[in-house]
């Protein structure tokens, strides 16, 4: 069975007790709600969830572009969230209990939203299908693994490895430093099948600890 066919068995079959619904920024942030499974099921029938318009206004640092403290007028409507439970699935690295859902942003008249980036993608693959056109895309992703630290003041550094040391030299496609970071690399791939993320292969990259993962083309 599959979120789709019957929300409400699916979440039961998985123990979830706590959904997140989550609308994604146009940096790519993921920003929400977390709700109890009774009260999501319930939004699913009467759609009365609700998140702040300012969700879309928010900058990679935290600030909000458009603000009055930048001499612009400052309006917060609430925007009406739907979730598309076809993204419905188990939260990766969460812990039990807990699954994700996307959503899509509309007015209050049910006009779309069209700050959300899932509303301007729907758009963009609109005009390819006009025009004949797929979209075909393969992410790839570069990363670094760093070292736990608490002090924005410090220099992030290398984590130590399965050796005991921290790399300090580059070690471009070398799979022996690869492995040094086997059980993180275990745990991405686990939480990419939880989340049904098609991963294709994994590099050591030239940097210390930066590691590269490909997607499936799709």
């Amino acid at each position: 069975m599959t979120p789709t066919d019957d929300p409400k068995r699916w979440l039961e079959q998985q123990g979830i007790r706590e959904v997140e619904c989550l609308v994604p920024d146009v940096n790519g942030v993921l920003r929400g709600k977390a709700l109890p499974t009774a009260k999501f099921l319930k939004s699913l029938e009467d759609r009365a969830l609700y998140l702040p318009s300012s969700a879309f206004l928010v900058c990679i640092d935290g600030r909000y572009s458009g603000s009055n403290d930048e001499g612009f007028g400052y309006q917060d409507p609430d925007m009406r969230m739907v979730p598309d439970v076809a993204t419905l699935c188990l939260a990766p690295g969460a812990g039990a209990g807990k699954a994700y859902v996307f959503a899509d942003a509309f007015h209050m008249d049910d006009r779309p939203w069209m700050a959300s980036p899932r509303h301007v993608l729907r758009a963009v693959l609109d005009l390819y299908r006009q025009r004949g056109w797929r979209a075909v895309v393969a992410p790839e992703l570069e990363f670094y693994l760093t070292a736990p630290n608490p002090d924005p003041d410090r220099p992030l550094s290398a984590p130590v490895g399965r050796n005991g040391r921290s790399e300090t030299v580059q070690h471009p496609y070398d799979m022996a430093a690869l492995e040094e970071f086997e059980p993180v690399i275990r745990r991405l791939y686990d939480y990419a099948a939880t989340a049904g993320l098609p991963l294709d292969t994994l590099i050591h990259e030239s940097g210390t600890a930066q590691l590269e993962i490909n997607f499936l083309h799709g």
